[in-house]
């Protein structure tokens, strides 16, 4: 997903609006809340792109379909988003806003493949150790591969670690395979 320059823009205003207001957490929580319902929700997608659907319309379905789980900041903003003809970018608006704030920051996102669930323990430890690797704090998510067999696999920035089992043993039968064997 690309970011305009509008949704740099618009992320950048709301960033500002909710650090003004002292609702910087509240507006991040509320942003998330967003992006899972546009993860798993094709329908909602389907919406906010739609340009035939009148903006209004939009925005009573947004509202309605948000209420309760966000708060009033993101609520107007929702509000002006749509009626500027701007919904169709509020998936990017999102992505930006986060951009922006892992640089205020100094984090990172980090995708993290576990080939089983990790305990809380073990997620601090991986982080701990992406962080000295990366140089700057670490929000993981965790997603699960049983293919993997053990280890982990962790994506940040144009990083790439592959520690996991597999990645191992296809390095063992390739040595193997060449007939060199350290």
């Amino acid at each position: 997903m690309t970011q305009t320059r509008a949704a740099q823009r618009y992320a950048k205003a709301i960033l500002e609006i909710a650090k003004e207001e002292k609702a910087q957490e509240a507006v991040t929580e509320d942003f998330k809340t967003i992006h899972g319902a546009l993860q798993n929700s094709p329908e909602l997608r389907r919406l906010l792109e739609t340009p035939v659907i009148d903006e209004r319309v939009k925005e009573s379905l947004l509202l309605e379909i948000f209420a309760g789980k966000i708060g009033e900041i993101l609520a107007r903003f929702i509000g002006l988003l749509t009626r500027k003809g701007r919904s169709a970018d509020l998936a990017s608006i999102i992505q930006a806003y986060f951009h922006l704030l892992d640089a205020e920051q100094n984090t990172i996102s980090a995708m993290v493949t576990t080939a089983a669930p990790l305990s809380e323990p073990q997620q601090r430890e991986l982080e701990q150790r992406l962080s000295a690797i990366s140089g700057k704090a670490i929000r993981a998510e965790y997603q699960l591969d049983p293919g993997l067999v053990g280890g982990f696999r962790a994506t940040f920035g144009d990083t790439m670690i592959d520690a996991s089992l597999r990645h191992q043993l296809n390095r063992m039968h390739d040595t193997l395979l060449q007939g060199s064997v350290n």
